[in-house]
């Protein structure tokens, strides 16, 4: 099915394998949606609201925009990379398109979370809910937890693949 998200999901699980291993960091899946849980809890249990939809709808889509700008351009420099004579070659260039696609993955689902969360609120916001409560609240304020957390990697992402395109103008 041409809508189907589950691929992307797939290639962000991926991402969150352990190198040597092989296998899912369970410390990863504990951090990325165990955090975004425990604060959708906390949302339930001391009745936090979801107060200016529209302001955190705004927000939200120019992060979700840049992000997108941000996969493009990835996307650009992926392709010119590859277009050099004996780019695929050795082991170094390998893990430089591995980490490319992990940074394309994260982005793309980031961009999924965000997207998820900008639905929720513009339903909210054409419906005339200006102070979202319970279940909408907590579940923004889950996806709103791990859209924050998932910013965070992909700033550790983006900082990877400048440190092994150019280690000696980050100083490694």
């Amino acid at each position: 099915m041409k809508a189907s998200v589950l691929p992307i999901i797939r290639d962000h699980f991926d991402t969150m394998r352990d190198a040597r291993s092989g296998k899912i960091r369970v410390s990863d899946l504990a951090f990325f949606y165990g955090i975004p849980l425990l604060v959708g809890v906390a949302a339930y249990v001391f009745s936090w609201g979801v107060k200016g939809i529209d302001n955190l709808l705004a927000a939200l889509s120019i992060l979700t925009g840049l992000l997108f700008n941000l996969l493009v351009l990835l996307f650009d420099t992926a392709a010119r990379f590859k277009g050099r004579p004996g780019a695929e070659a050795n082991a170094e260039n390998k893990h430089k398109y591995r980490l490319i696609h992990e940074l394309q993955a994260n982005i793309t689902y980031t961009l999924g979370v965000g997207l998820a969360v900008a639905i929720i609120l513009g339903a909210c916001s054409l419906a005339g809910v200006q102070d979202a409560r319970r279940p909408w609240s907590v579940l923004v304020t889950i996806l709103l937890a791990h859209f924050v957390l998932l910013l965070g990697m992909l700033l550790k992402r983006l900082r990877s693949v400048f440190l092994v395109e150019f280690p000696k103008l980050l100083g490694a």
